[in-house]
């Protein structure tokens, strides 16, 4: 089970890198043409199957490669392709499940309850486990959990994207652009964390449920924007000790529950410590202009 699983994992990421490094390079071929020629397949495809999430996912990835190659040609950050793409995904796969196709997520969950369900059953799983998954499945309070997950792939495409397209630029195209240790946000994104700690205290979640929700949502998305901040944080700080090689074998060990907390923590106070001494260069460098 752990092994397919894992194989599924390697399909999913090797998926993912095809699709974005590949509309990426197209356009950087092909600039207008490609913006062109996906929106052109994309309506061929809508008018010939029909719009399903399946769809709206691959376009999605494939416009994370074009928005990449874009970035990356005009020598943009991290911070502007991480942020645009995160919220971009996030809106649209929120209009699609409950503006567009409102049963979808219904319908896929079922299928993956039966899919689920029998690989269980064809490991002899225990049926207290299958009867406890399969209450949960039908109680419905998976729904509450969909926004998050829609997040939470949408920083996992954002993340994947800028990884993808930046190994596409520098190892082919040999042309150098900043990594994710100069993701900086603007300091006026810190009052998305204000906002939702304030709402998710002070809303008493049976009087307003929605503005609770919302908070909390609000939380979640601006607490994982600087959890990037403080994984840059940590990248510039190794690349200063020359260990960088060793960066993707360390971040792991923050994913753990007991220590995730410190990244978004870490990428607030970034704010005002300034490790990376960002907001001294740019005064330096206004002296300089002004001198």
């Amino acid at each position: 089970m752990l092994i397919s699983g894992l194989i599924v994992f390697a399909f999913f990421i090797a998926f993912v890198a095809l699709l974005v490094m590949g509309s990426a390079y197209v356009f950087y071929r092909w600039r207008q043409a490609t913006l062109f020629l996906s929106i052109l397949v994309a309506i061929l495809l809508i008018l010939k199957i029909g719009i399903s999430y399946q769809l709206v996912d691959i376009m999605t990835l494939i416009g994370v490669g074009i928005f990449g190659g874009w970035i990356f040609e005009k020598s943009r950050g991290a911070t502007t392709f991480i942020v645009a793409t995160v919220l971009t995904i996030t809106v649209i796969h929120l209009v699609y499940i409950y503006v567009i196709d409102i049963n979808s997520i219904s319908s896929n969950m079922e299928n993956v309850k039966s899919q689920l369900l029998l690989l269980l059953e064809k490991n002899d799983a225990n049926k207290d486990v299958i009867s406890q998954f399969v209450s949960v499945i039908d109680s419905g309070e998976w729904k509450h959990f969909v926004p998050f997950a829609i997040i939470l792939k949408a920083f996992t495409y954002a993340v994947l994207g800028f990884f993808f397209v930046r190994i596409l630029f520098e190892k082919l195209l040999q042309m150098t652009r900043e990594g994710i240790e100069g993701y900086r946000l603007y300091e006026q994104f810190v009052f998305g964390i204000i906002i939702g700690l304030a709402g998710s205290y002070f809303f008493d979640g049976e009087q307003f449920p929605i503005l609770k929700i919302v908070s909390i949502y609000v939380l979640f998305l601006f607490g994982g924007f600087y959890l990037v901040q403080g994984t840059a944080v940590i990248k510039y700080y190794m690349i200063k000790k020359n260990v960088q090689k060793y960066f993707l074998l360390i971040l792991p060990i923050f994913v753990f529950p007991a220590l995730m907390p410190i990244l978004p923590v870490l990428g607030v106070m970034d704010i005002w410590v300034d490790y990376r001494k960002i907001n001294m260069e740019k005064k330096s460098k206004d002296k300089d202009i002004d001198g």
